[in-house]
């Protein structure tokens, strides 16, 4: 600590930082400022991407009969799932639910179509996806049903049926014989993504169960756990679950063009990061070089007074370390209160958007400031003042005294 107190070089660093007006903060206050403002909006959207796909239909996790989610027949079943779930209620994992999945066709008054029959248990799907809070027509599946269904609008619309007609749904049952009954249509569902608002057809799971011959059978097991969680869950239920009998998939396994897109996505953001760091490095280095130039009497009268040249550098990175200290520290003191206000009260992003509903993503964004992403984009920030200063540092290393002082006499 005494070699720091005495260093002369430091001391003039610091007093520099006050008597210096030319040097500012400001780039490193603006870049931490506009680098946390971005990445947590990105981070926002991203998370709200994949929240909201999980939580529309597919869940964290399905637990399928091997091969079944490439190859689905009713006869790869996974029988009740009691072995499943028991492995669940072990990791403590409560939101769960089963599932009976199957192909067929829809015929209405005005068209017939081949759909995705999906079969739910309405008191455990409320639980696991938000399909409930999307029925915009009608009602929900409820545990007492019979014969009802649930379309999308687009469904609906092609077959030619409201709320309380009815559609007939043919197909083949666990033993390959065909079958088919009517169906009361009880709710249409709004804002359907991942093929709901046209391709699929959710019924009751025991009315299902009846129609396709399946008794206390299910097809899938539908998990959703946070995103934290997702990994540990998986893998626990590949470790305790038969790998002959069962395939435990993630969201982003089953559908990994999401998965690359979310990728994507955030390799775009790091992109967009490293440009305003580049930009911010021109700043500070500009502005550094600037005033490296209008102190060159200064630089002489030191090395004429014996310092050594490597000792103007050193200046100079000392100076814009303490600066960049200080700018991405005020950044970070003015910056995250920002994001938190924003996040409080969301940014409507509704009119560059529109509608989002189809796409998973929120039109109103509420940033949120994550600890270890701030202290990387100060560090970052930081970082990139120093390194900006090192062509001025070397400029000034470079300082001929005789011209200097000759020049100015």
């Amino acid at each position: 600590m005494n070699r720091l107190h005495d260093d002369p070089v430091l001391q003039l660093a610091l007093a520099n930082l006050l008597r210096d007006r030319r040097r500012t903060l400001l780039p490193g206050c603006a870049a931490m400022i506009a680098l946390l403002l971005l990445w947590s909006l990105n981070d926002t959207m991203q998370d709200s991407l994949t929240e909201n796909f999980q939580d529309s239909l597919v869940g964290s996790i399905q637990v399928h009969g091997r091969d079944f989610f490439r190859h689905p027949r009713l006869d790869n079943d996974i029988g009740s799932g009691r072995e499943v779930a028991g492995v669940l209620e072990r990791l403590g994992v409560q939101r769960w639910t089963p599932r009976l999945e199957a192909y067929g066709l829809a015929a209405g008054p005005r068209a017939s179509t081949g759909m995705m029959l999906i079969a739910l248990d309405p008191e455990r799907e409320r639980r696991v996806t938000r399909l409930a809070r999307q029925t915009g027509s009608g009602r929900f599946l409820e545990p007492d049903d019979g014969n009802v269904c649930l379309l999308g609008r687009g469904a609906a619309r092609n077959l030619g049926v409201r709320v309380g007609d009815s559609v007939d749904l043919i197909s083949h049952d666990r033993f390959g014989a065909p079958v088919g009954e009517r169906f009361e249509v009880v709710g249409i569902l709004d804002n359907g993504g991942f093929g709901i608002d046209r391709s699929i057809v959710f019924l009751p799971l025991s009315a299902a169960q009846s129609l396709l011959e399946m008794p206390g059978r299910i097809t899938d097991l539908v998990v959703r756990v946070p995103g934290n969680r997702i990994g540990e869950v998986s893998a626990a239920l590949r470790r305790q679950l038969d790998s002959r009998r069962y395939e435990v998939l993630r969201w982003d396994e089953m559908f990994p063009v999401l998965a690359e897109w979310v990728s994507l996505q955030r390799g775009f953001e790091q992109f967009f990061l490293l440009v305003v760091l580049l930009l911010v490095a021109a700043a500070v280095s500009n502005v550094a070089l600037v005033a490296s130039l209008g102190r060159r009497r200064e630089f002489a009268v030191m090395l004429a007074l014996g310092n050594r040249r490597r000792d103007l550098g050193r200046l100079l990175l000392l100076e814009s370390a303490f600066l960049g200290l200080l700018g991405s520290s005020v950044g970070l003191l003015l910056g995250w209160p920002l994001v938190s206000a924003l996040g409080r009260h969301g940014i409507d992003l509704s009119y560059w958007l529109g509608e989002t509903g189809r796409y998973y993503l929120e039109p109103i964004l509420h940033p949120s400031v994550d600890p270890g992403n701030a202290l990387l984009l100060a560090l970052a920030v930081w970082l990139i003042t120093v390194l900006a200063a090192l062509y001025p540092a070397w400029r000034a290393g470079r300082t001929e005294t005789t011209q200097v002082l000759a020049a100015r006499a």
